[in-house]
Formats: structure tokens, sequence, C-alpha cells
């Protein structure tokens, strides 16, 4: 199972299994959603009364990572400090365990984490859904993990962050991957007047620490509107080259994109592809609304929201790019207007 297929799961949301390739699955996974399954359909984390807007419903970013001994762990917000901490997933008696590991020493933040084997990388922003003045660091944290103790250490030390990924405004999502030289990537749009516009940053030397300027991904497509997003997954592009994949959201044209950055080629080196555009039966397919997963063939799925608000219309869908590349395939998973910020996982041992 890839990094990326393994590591990003949600706390909230709606979630969707898929086994493969196997689409029929994830339909038939969803119709059985209405049945009242007993313990099967995952754990709750606390109540919280203090946070701000949906402290886990950010749609791209991860919230949950596994480790080899076999524990879950989380971003989980704490009512009672009101702060994001590491929680563990306690399976004996099906309750999350807050640990002394704090994420981010600043308020109203939002996460996404990527636990590579070794490290537990954190992408921490504050977060704003509009256009938000102003200098507020979007930040990366790195932890150790002692599998001995099952603790997690800050390796810049207290709450520290490790590096910068960018200065600027408040974010809406930011969602960072590595790739398969070691490269970290991060994804963000930025509000650029009444619009935003798709952006990437990465590190270089092989050092975490060091990252270059943030810049428009090159490509067409990039100029947004005020309410979109985009996320980033690592890929086996082919049988000889992997990749870091960006998908967004586009409602000025209405159109769902995807561009590719092999990893042996240069930081500026990028191709451009539409996962989804309008169509007869689909008149508005994109809104802010995305979650991506790579699996081991190097086939990646993009489970998307639209904007259309008429009950016969596509509502949630299921884009699949073949390995080696191609156009898209779509598949609908709910029409209507009742289902939102929908999650797609991947079981491929199943």
């Amino acid at each position: 199972m890839s990094n990326d297929s393994r590591r990003r799961a949600s706390l909230s949301s709606f979630p969707l299994r898929l086994a493969g390739a196997f689409v029929a699955s994830l339909l038939l996974l969803v119709a059985a959603a209405a049945v009242a399954y007993a313990a099967d359909l995952g754990h709750k984390d606390g109540p919280y009364v203090n946070g701000t807007g949906g402290i886990s419903g950010s749609k791209p970013e991860s919230k949950l990572w596994f480790t080899n001994d076999g524990i879950w762990w989380g971003s989980i917000w704490d009512d009672v400090s009101q702060d994001f901490y590491i929680y563990k997933l306690d399976s004996a008696t099906d309750s999350w365990v807050k640990t002394a590991t704090r994420l981010d020493d600043r308020k109203g933040t939002r996460a996404d984490t990527l636990w590579d084997g070794t490290h537990l990388y954190v992408a921490s922003q504050l977060q704003s859904d509009s256009a938000a003045a102003g200098t507020n660091p979007a930040r990366l944290y790195r932890f150790s993990y002692d599998s001995g103790t099952k603790t997690y250490t800050n390796d810049a030390g207290g709450t520290n962050p490790y590096a910068t990924i960018r200065t600027g405004s408040k974010l809406e999502t930011l969602v960072i991957a590595k790739d398969s030289v070691g490269t970290l990537w991060a994804t963000w749009t930025e509000p650029s007047g009444s619009n935003r516009v798709v952006y990437t940053n990465h590190t270089q030397g092989g050092n975490d620490a060091s990252w270059t300027t943030g810049v428009a991904l090159p490509v067409t497509g990039v100029t947004v509107g005020s309410d979109d997003i985009s996320s980033i997954v690592s890929f086996k592009q082919d049988a000889t080259h992997n990749a870091v994949g960006v998908f967004w959201s586009n409602q000025t044209d209405k159109k769902d994109y995807f561009a590719w950055h092999l990893d042996d080629a240069a930081p500026n080196a990028w191709t451009v592809q539409t996962a989804l555009a309008p169509s007869s039966g689909n008149a508005a397919p994109a809104d802010d609304h995305i979650n991506l997963k790579a699996d081991s063939s190097g086939r990646v799925y993009a489970v998307v929201k639209n904007s259309n608000d008429t009950g016969g219309e596509p509502e949630i869908e299921l884009l699949v790019r073949p390995a080696g590349g191609g156009s898209w395939s779509e598949s609908v998973v709910s029409t209507g207007n009742t289902h939102t910020r929908p999650i797609v996982l991947l079981d491929e041992a199943a």
C-alpha cells in the first residue's frame, strides 16, 4: 500500500471505501451506509464547543495516520486547552487518548498530517475560508516517533516549527506530500483580489527545513474562484517515473484540473489536464470538495462534490486516472444535495 493511500483519512465527513478499482464495491458501501451497523463505523473523538468552524472538516487534509506498531493516531482538538494535540486510539476502550504532544502553539489552526515511516510531518496554518490579510505563516512541524515509549518528540524542540512553508494571509487549506526522492511538496490557493491562484512550494537539497519560495503552478486554469482549493498526492506515473500531482477546483470555468510533475524533472516542469468538465448531465462539476489517494499501481483517485443543486444531477463523484496516465473516468456516487465532504480510502489488500 502506498504511503499516501495508507495515511489519508479524516475524523469527519462522508467516508467512502474503495477496493482497488472496483467502483461497484464503492457504490454498494455507500448504499450500505444507511444501515445502522454496530461498532465497525469508526471511533468518535470528544465533543467540542470552543473550536471555530469544522475543526476536522477541511476536505483535502489528513487528520489520521497509522504506525507500523499497529496504532492509529490523530490530530484532534482538545476542548479544554482549545488546541490540537496528538491523540492515540485505544482500541480496547474505543476511545481517543490525549498525549502530551501539542501540534501548534497558535489558536485557530488547521493541519494536514503525513507519516512517512520515520517522521510525522504536520503542515499547520491559520485557517480562513475567505481572503484574510496579514502575516500568518504556514508552518511545517516535524516529529520523531519512539516505538518503544509510543511517544512523539518535536524535532525543533517544544512547540517550535521546523520550517516555514509560506508567509502571508490565512489559507483555507494546506496539503503536503513527499515524493520518491524525499522532496516535500505543499499546495494551497493564494488569495489574489477577488479570486485565488493555485500555488506550490517544495523543499530543496534533501533538507526538510529548507523551502523555496512558493510560486503559482505554471499551467493553465490556476486562477480560480474565491472558494476554490487544491490538494496534492504522490504516485507512480509509469514503470520508470514517479510523480506528484496537484488537483484543484475552478468554479470560475466549472472544471476540475490535475497537473503532475515527474520527480526527476525541473521544479517548474508540470503537465496539466482537465479531470472533469461540464456536460449535459453535469452542468456544474467543480466545487471545493476534494480528496485524493493513489494506489501502488499508479492509479490516482479523486472523490469530489459538485456544485449541482438539483436532485437529478451528480452530487458526489469518484474520478479515476489510470496507471500510466490518460483520461479520467467518472462514476456517480450520489445525486441530490444532501451529501458533503467526501473522503475516499483505499483497501488494496481486500
